[in-house]
C-alpha cells in the first residue's frame, strides 16, 4: 500500500533527468523523455496520500552555540519499496510504469529538504556498481506541513512517492532488476543505499 499513512506530504523540487526510462509524476511534475519526478511525502504536513505524524525539533536545553545543529549524521532509509502503477505514455505511445515509495529518517532532522538517487542493475549483489552515475536524481524536495514548508532542523522523517515509466529502451520488459535508493540530506550527507529487486512490467499491448 502506497504511501506510507504514518508519513504526511511534501512539495518536490525540479528533478534532473538522466535515463531512457520515464520517471513519472504522481500529479506534481515530470520530464519529458528521460528523467525524474516524484510525488513527495514529508515530516510533517497532510495532502491527499498521507497523514501527519511529524515530530518538531528539539533544540535542547539553552546555551547552544553551534552555528550548524543538525548536522553531522546521515540519513537512513527505512522503507524502499515498488508495485505496479498506472499506464502512462511515451511520445504519445503508452507505457507501463512502476510506483515506487521510499521513506526515511534522520536524527538531525535536516530531511527538511532532500534529493534523491535511483540506479539500476541486472545483477543482484546489493552493491552500486557505478555510484558516480544514478540512472536519475530528483530534488530539491522541499518537505511541509500542510502548507508551510518544514524548517531547518524539523525534519526528521520523511518520504517520496514517484511512477517510472518503463520504455524498454534503459529498462526492458519483464526484466528481474536491482533498483537502489540513497537519500541526501540538507547538508548533503547521503545515506547508505537501499536495495530493492523488482522484475519490471511487460509492455503495453
Amino acid at each position: 500500500m502506497l504511501p506510507h499513512p504514518g508519513l504526511a506530504e511534501g512539495t518536490p523540487g525540479l528533478p534532473m533527468c538522466r535515463f531512457a526510462a520515464v520517471l513519472l509524476p504522481l500529479a506534481l511534475f515530470a520530464c519529458d523523455g528521460a528523467g525524474a519526478g516524484a510525488d513527495t511525502n514529508a515530516s510533517g504536513g497532510d495532502t491527499s496520500d498521507a497523514t501527519d505524524t511529524s515530530d518538531t525539533a528539539d533544540t535542547g536545553g539553552g546555551g547552544d552555540t553551534d552555528p550548524d545543529p543538525c548536522n553531522g549524521n546521515a540519513p537512513s532509509v527505512v522503507r524502499f519499496e515498488g508495485s505496479p502503477g498506472d499506464n502512462t505514455t511515451d511520445n504519445g505511445k503508452p507505457i507501463p510504469a512502476v510506483n515506487f515509495f521510499v521513506a526515511f529518517t534522520d536524527p538531525d532532522g535536516d530531511v527538511n529538504k532532500v534529493n534523491l538517487q535511483l540506479w539500476a542493475d541486472d545483477t543482484i549483489d546489493d552493491t552500486v556498481d557505478n555510484p558516480a552515475k544514478p540512472i536519475s536524481e530528483v530534488g530539491p524536495v522541499q518537505m511541509s506541513v500542510g502548507t508551510e514548508p518544514v524548517a531547518d532542523c524539523e525534519g526528521f522523517e520523511g518520504s517520496v512517492v514517484f511512477a517510472l515509466g518503463i520504455t524498454g529502451r534503459g529498462l526492458a520488459f519483464e526484466t528481474e532488476y536491482q533498483f537502489a535508493m540513497a537519500v541526501i540530506d540538507t547538508h548533503e550527507v547521503s545515506s547508505e543505499p537501499a536495495f530493492l529487486v523488482y522484475t519490471t512490467p511487460a509492455a503495453v499491448e
